[in-house]
């Protein structure tokens, strides 16, 4: 039983193993279901060790037509987790355990090295996207915290998308498709 408690949100269980099983268990659903979308689009560090698993597993073992796209909406949080704690997915966190992956710089020296979940999504990711453009190149540039290192390197591949709506197109007191007009 993943959760224990009373909450879904800061329950009194491990959220990083949640999102970690969820992340394996969507994986294994498309698997054992057959199902081949074009896009897996992730958001955030929570849903992130799922590029990290599809390019290290799910991909050899058949699912291969999807791409994914990992959405960043802040980055005040990457979604720490021991090596250890990853091989509640089945998987041996120790795979990921290098800089080049998902290794925490931060943590190096430390006992234990730890893992940022987000850095794993922006590093295997096809593409990665955030709320804007301006975000984009402030997060790459050293306004992203230490993770601006990774955000260069993976330039390529970062962009940022205006985050919104066109408010004269969906204006609630002038759509003619609502049934009453409001503000």
């Amino acid at each position: 039983n993943i959760f224990r408690g009373g909450a879904v949100y800061a329950g009194s269980y491990n959220e990083t193993e949640a999102y970690l099983y969820f992340c394996r268990a969507g994986l294994e659903f498309l698997k054992v279901s057959g199902r081949q979308p074009d896009i897996i689009h992730l958001h955030e560090w929570q849903t992130s060790a799922a590029a990290m698993l599809y390019w290290e597993v799910y991909n050899k073992a058949g699912l291969s037509n999807p791409r994914v796209i990992l959405t960043i909406h802040n980055m005040d949080n990457t979604g720490e987790c021991r090596a250890e704690e990853f091989r509640v997915t089945g998987v041996e966190g120790d795979l990921f355990n290098t800089v080049e992956k998902a290794l925490d710089e931060r943590t190096i020296g430390h006992n234990p090295e730890r893992l940022s979940l987000l850095k794993g999504g922006v590093v295997y990711s096809n593409a990665v996207t955030t709320v804007s453009p301006t975000y984009a190149v402030e997060t790459s540039t050293g306004q992203g915290g230490w993770l601006s290192g990774t955000l260069s390197m993976y330039s390529s591949k970062y962009h940022g998308i205006l985050n919104g709506i066109d408010d004269v197109m969906w204006d609630p007191m002038r759509d003619l498709y609502l049934p009453c007009a409001f503000s």
